[in-house]
């Protein structure tokens, strides 16, 4: 079968690899669509970053090369011993999420902060692939009426969810969301279930006119660096945001551990953003070894600031009902949909080049679903 293999940076390569097998207590999934996360651009330009390279993970054993994709589902066309609750051709989603257990923060039902915690597609193989075999408790049956490409939303909804689920939103909140890409907008769109007053800040101007064209409901986009859209968002929500959410990140490049440009900072326009007493929620990854921040300011206004990693199982329940209600469609984030092979042209690089231009690009190894 075919699947994309990381081996190092600037090295993705489509490979011819067997079948994987069940085994007791696995489910065998044909994936229809696996998403590009920026995670994976990074990885390709700059990595090592996630994924393990030099040693096996201690929890899979496992070490580059390694099949990439953690955003990924499917129809189920094998079931292992054992596994109960599933049918063949369900529909499902999976959650790249691996865990040991036994660790005090798995016993406290905080699987996110286990001190083994791997990722399908970074320390172990993900869904890049045209078939993958994965634990039956990383999969969540999704309705039937849900489209063959919404089954790879799963992860960044629950990444999305555990943020919010963070922040006690209420009808008179008011929610800045730095960041237009995939887990910001996703987190807008979570938001918007509890409030009207929700706020994008984006600061590509092309990426900005893509979201107001995409986004389901009307909402603001603005310029985070725009002296004007900024004060017009202090004086309507009365002083900032009670919850500002970081969705940017820092862009990577070959030398992006040396480089910082603080004025760019999405954690710092977001902690610009923030009233007094309020809460920045810091989803993105950021790749500076430093971090300046004026802590004079943040003392003397006493805001909070909280990390937010990946998810809990309970926050993946979550996201497939918000998906199953019809509450939440992620579709408009689909800005293209690519076959396999092309993974590298159309794929990686052109997110590197041209990521003003998209917001998630899908990827398939089978060309009935390319063609549908």
């Amino acid at each position: 079968m075919k699947v994309v293999r990381w081996y190092g940076k600037r090295d993705v390569r489509v490979d011819d690899v067997p079948e994987p097998n069940v085994k007791d207590g696995t489910v065998k999934v044909k994936v229809t669509w696996a998403g590009i996360c920026g995670s994976d651009v990074h990885e390709f330009i700059a990595g090592p970053i996630l994924i393990s390279s030099d040693k096996p993970h201690p929890l899979t054993n496992k070490k580059a090369p390694i099949i990439i994709g953690h955003e990924f589902g499917g129809y189920v066309v094998e079931i292992g011993k054992g596994v109960k609750g599933l049918n063949l051709n369900d529909k499902v989603t999976v959650s790249p999420l691996l865990y040991c257990g036994k660790c005090s923060y798995c016993r406290s039902n905080r699987q996110n902060l286990c001190v083994n915690q791997a990722y399908m597609g970074f320390n172990a193989d993900g869904g890049m692939a045209e078939y993958v075999v994965v634990p039956l408790e990383n999969v969540y049956v999704m309705k039937d009426d849900v489209s063959s490409h919404i089954l790879s939303f799963g992860e960044p909804i629950a990444v999305a969810v555990h943020a919010v689920n963070m922040a006690n939103i209420t009808p008179k909140s008011h929610v800045a969301v730095v960041g237009g890409g995939t887990i910001g907008l996703l987190i807008a769109q979570i938001a918007l279930l509890k409030t009207s007053n929700v706020y994008i800040f984006e600061s590509n101007r092309e990426k900005r006119e893509l979201i107001k064209k995409r986004m389901p409901q009307p909402v603001s986009v603005s310029n985070p660096f725009n002296k004007d859209d900024v004060y017009l968002f202090m004086e309507k929500t009365g002083g900032g945001a009670d919850f500002a959410f970081d969705a940017g990140g820092s862009h990577v490049s070959a030398g992006f551990m040396s480089s910082y440009a603080p004025s760019k900072s999405s954690l710092g326009v977001a902690l610009n953003l923030a009233r007094k007493n309020g809460k920045v929620i810091a989803v993105a990854i950021h790749y500076q070894r430093s971090h300046p921040l004026n802590l004079v300011e943040f003392v003397k206004q006493e805001k909070v600031v909280m990390g937010s990693w990946t998810y809990l199982p309970s926050d993946f329940k979550q996201g497939v009902e918000l998906i199953n209600s019809g509450q939440i469609d992620p579709s408009f984030l689909i800005t293209s949909k690519i076959f396999i092979d092309n993974i590298v042209e159309d794929g990686l690089l052109e997110l590197e080049l041209n990521g003003h231009k998209h917001i998630k690009i899908l990827v398939t190894a089978h060309y009935d679903y390319l063609e549908g």
